[in-house]
């Protein structure tokens, strides 16, 4: 084969290979990097410690705000904004379940105080009457520390409540909100509500929840045990739950060795499909 043929073929593979980094090149440029989503290290949960709550068919507490007070020579506040305001029914929330109020990033460092600013409390009693529930000054604070340090643990802050009546029937019974400070902080056992309009409850047992152990769950609508409802436990079905007089709405199981425990539960009804979870971790 002549030489100036290599030439040829030589300068043709060269040509394609400057091609082929130059359109590596702009891609690089042009394509945009995946933007980098910063882990929350801090969550605030609402919780309820029974009182007065069984009064209630429910009560719809609206939260617009939190704030929270750093320890230290620094000092000052970190104030929270909520941009929807949440609102949370206190009667799916009694012993240890818990809800999610805010998750995010705040600055490491200790702080000492923790202030939710209410704009309003409504409840339904059983009776049917809907009641204003008294926030005094419409917030409520707790004095107990905690520390946000570096890495990628969270610290999830339980702040506990509970309703109280006040008065008699012939004065009027008045409730109240106030905050429980020894059922709150970020060393609290609690069980996390998700969505939906199904409340599940462990059937506390005086100990904590353990793979190996068996534990009950129940499951309720508007405070009513649902019979026949379909539960999963990290995907896997288990049953259903009881009809039987007595265990309405309760079923057994064994503790699976997860890291995470997410309990499910959905029923058909007149009113649709109803669906509500708890994770315990």
């Amino acid at each position: 084969m002549p030489l100036f043929s290599w030439s040829r073929a030589w300068a043709t593979v060269a040509i394609v290979l400057v091609l082929a980094l130059i359109g590596f090149g702009l891609h690089w440029m042009l394509t945009p990097e995946a933007p980098v989503v910063a882990q929350a290290n801090f969550r605030v949960l609402l919780s309820d410690q029974e009182n007065a709550i069984g009064d209630f068919e429910s009560l719809e507490v609206t939260i617009t705000s939190i704030r929270m007070l750093r320890g230290g020579e620094e000092g000052g506040w970190e104030v929270i904004e909520l941009e929807e305001s949440v609102v949370v029914d206190l009667t799916r929330l009694q012993g240890l379940n818990a809800q999610e109020i805010w998750g995010g990033i705040i600055p490491e460092g200790q702080y000492i105080q923790v202030f939710i600013y209410i704009e309003d409390a409504i409840g339904t009693l059983k009776n049917g009457e809907t009641v204003n529930v008294v926030a005094p000054s419409r917030n409520l604070h707790i004095s107990k520390p905690f520390v946000v340090t570096a890495g990628d643990s969270v610290v999830n802050f339980i702040y506990d409540v509970t309703v109280v009546a006040a008065g008699n029937e012939q004065s009027g019974i008045k409730y109240i909100l106030l905050p429980q400070l020894d059922q709150s902080g970020a060393d609290q056992e609690f069980h996390e509500v998700g969505e939906g309009k199904l409340t599940l409850w462990v059937v506390d047992t005086g100990t904590p929840v353990i793979p190996g152990q068996n534990i009950t769950v129940v499951v309720t609508f508007q405070g009513d045990p649902m019979p026949d409802a379909q539960v999963k436990v990290n995907g896997v079905h288990v049953g259903n739950t009881s009809g039987e007089a007595g265990q309405e709405g309760r079923i057994s199981f064994t503790v699976p060795y997860d890291e995470k425990l997410k309990v499910k539960a959905k029923i058909y009804t007149a009113l649709g499909e109803l669906e509500g979870q708890l994770k315990i971790e």
